[in-house]
């Protein structure tokens, strides 16, 4: 007999995907979903409980705690804890609570003040300590680990700690190095090694005599495992979305799995996303798979198989073939499924180089803006196609005005070179000394991103040896008109204070380079905007290339009247639909 289980949908897991259309009519979705237990979470309390004295630890590990004097309180997430400064919630020691090699501690806090050297969660009693989270002497959060009598810290910036707001603090050491992160951004980190002290003293949230926190906890969890910062980031926008609760039926199958499913609708970009995570008989499970189908697709929409989730990192990836496309997410939040624009930045071009053949690189934003292609050859790329650059050759696009914007910009591509020589140009706005924009490599196995402003080149160059050879590296490098900075795979390495505006001449845009600085490698998925990217879409956009589009599933074409006329099988095999004047299906034709 099949055991139904009810399952409780409460909060956050965003789907997150590499390209999908806005082009959408109304697509179903059936997401298959099974999930359990996430095996590096060694403790995780949501206080969502709302009453009582105990503090339930949902991470299966049972570390459930005593709640001595907190309140309860609606929370970041559902509700929380406010604590006073003489009260805290204490959890009886566990081994699993002691890692010794690896650790991340993370939280949701809100201070009431910004008194020095309280502790907000820490495995400790006077000096046993073994880590700790506690508020620094300059309104800001410090993580701390200690080895032996040695106590390694680090802390945030001044002022980087708001009284009356919701602050969501990470704190990692992975064997080598300590990090600090604030909503879902490292701000500080420092190179240690050794074990973590292991001592028999309780986990204590919210602080200790002498010590008490004052202000609001919400959703602490301890990992024997550092998180990465794309983790860390992606945990932060998850807990921006409000929850959305739904009870479903679900089903144990004969490998001990949970299954769920439900059928949900796909029409329109949403105004914010949602996700969701899901809790049976009152705990929360790690999402293993997701399964996505759908019962018809868009004119040119491709299906495909989605990517086998992580723990609770579910990525799913579609390809949109000629169909005019953005990057995007999707998400769940049980009103509705909906596709989220992948940025609302201005797109001057973008050139992916998915073609395949052919001496023309077409401007997939719209604005026809195609290059011609002279000498560099088509290859596999980092998303789909690409081009490799033999040092003899670029892609070379017309000038048009809307391609030199004189107050705000961003320029990214996909770069993997095959030599590290010197001042090679991979994209620039130039010709000769007429120069608006460029990225070039630098003189230390490195990349700069410059602009020019009058006879003044303004450059910002990444530190030595971020380049490697023979690797795909995302470079972004952007002007907001006060200053300039560069990001390497996601994340800011460099940045400069500068004014004024880019210069405005009418040559050509050139990937690739020019005479005398040619480059030698493969260049992918280029795009210029007329706005200057923020650090979370810039994340975005490294993270969603990591998901490759999986193989094609099946590929659906409607007519202007919403009618199938044909099925694109993976085998290469068309089925054709053809109709009378009436409306009515006349004949099925398989076409090899």
């Amino acid at each position: 007999m099949v055991d139904v289980t009810k399952i409780k949908i409460r909060s956050k897991i965003m789907l997150a995907i590499g390209i999908m259309v806005l082009m959408v009519s109304l697509v179903t979705l059936k997401p298959t979903i099974s999930f359990g237990n996430e095996t590096n979470l060694v403790g995780f309390w949501q206080f969502e409980e709302g009453e009582g004295t105990v503090a339930t630890d949902t991470s299966g590990k049972e570390n459930n705690g005593t709640i001595v004097e907190p309140v309860w309180v609606t929370g970041k997430i559902g509700n929380a804890l406010q604590f006073n400064g003489n009260s805290y919630v204490q959890i009886p020691h566990n081994a699993v609570l002691n890692p010794r090699n690896a650790i991340t501690v993370e939280a949701w806090i809100n201070p009431a003040s910004n008194m020095q050297w309280r502790k907000i969660i820490s495995k400790s009693l006077g000096g046993n300590t073994d880590y700790s989270f506690f508020q620094g002497d300059k309104s800001n959060i410090a993580f701390s680990i200690k080895m032996g009598s040695v106590a390694r810290t680090v802390y945030g910036s001044a002022n980087s700690l708001p009284l009356g707001e919701w602050t969501h603090v990470v704190g990692t050491y992975d064997g080598t190095r300590m990090r600090l992160y604030i909503n879902g951004v490292q701000v500080n980190s420092i190179a240690i090694s050794g074990q973590i002290n292991c001592h028999a003293e309780p986990l204590r949230i919210g602080g200790e005599a002498g010590a008490y926190f004052q202000g609001q906890i919400d959703e602490v969890r301890v990992y024997n495992t550092a998180l990465s910062a794309a983790e860390i980031r992606n945990r932060y926008e998850e807990a921006n979305y409000a929850p959305a609760p739904m009870v479903l039926e679900a089903e144990t199958t004969t490998d001990g799995k949970i299954l769920i499913t439900f059928d949900k609708e796909m029409a329109s970009p949403p105004a914010a996303p949602a996700g969701f995570a899901v809790t049976v008989n009152g705990v929360q499970r790690a999402i293993k798979e997701v399964t996505l189908e759908s019962n018809k697709a868009v004119l040119g929409l491709t299906m495909c198989q989605p990517i086998l989730a992580v723990d609770t990192d579910i990525k799913v990836a579609y390809s949109a073939g000629n169909v005019k496309a953005v990057d995007g997410g999707i998400l769940a939040n049980f009103s509705d499924l909906s596709v989220l624009n992948r940025s609302t930045a201005p797109l001057l071009g973008r050139w992916q180089f998915n073609e395949g053949e052919g001496t023309i690189a077409t401007d997939a934003s719209g604005n026809g803006n195609n290059g011609s292609i002279n000498g560099p050859v088509w290859t596999a790329g980092k998303v789909g196609n690409a081009l490799l650059f033999n040092a003899n050759g670029c892609v070379e696009i017309p000038h048009q005005e809307m391609l030199s914007p004189r107050n705000t910009l961003t320029v990214e591509a996909w770069i993997n070179p095959e030599n590290n020589m010197q001042w090679r140009k991979i994209i620039s706005k130039s010709q000769g000394g007429n120069t608006d924009y460029s990225f070039f490599q630098g003189d230390k196995n490195n990349i700069a991103f410059s602009i020019k402003m009058g006879s003044i080149a303004r450059t910002v160059y990444a530190p030595a040896n971020t380049l490697p050879l023979g690797e795909w590296t995302y470079v972004v490098g952007t002007y907001d008109g006060t200053r300039m900075r560069l990001y390497i795979n996601g994340v800011e390495v460099n940045s400069i204070a500068i004014s004024g505006q880019i210069n405005y001449h009418a040559e050509p845009l050139r990937i690739g380079g020019e005479p005398g600085a040619y480059f030698k490698g493969m260049i992918d998925e280029v795009s210029i905007y007329n706005a200057a990217l923020s650090a979370a879409e810039i994340l975005h956009n490294y993270e969603a290339a990591q998901v490759p589009p999986s193989p094609l599933v099946q590929q659906y074409t409607y007519d202007e009247l919403n009618r199938l006329t044909e099925v694109l099988l993976p085998s290469g095999q068309k089925i054709q639909y053809q109709y009378d004047l009436g409306g009515n299906l006349t004949s099925v034709e398989v076409v090899e």
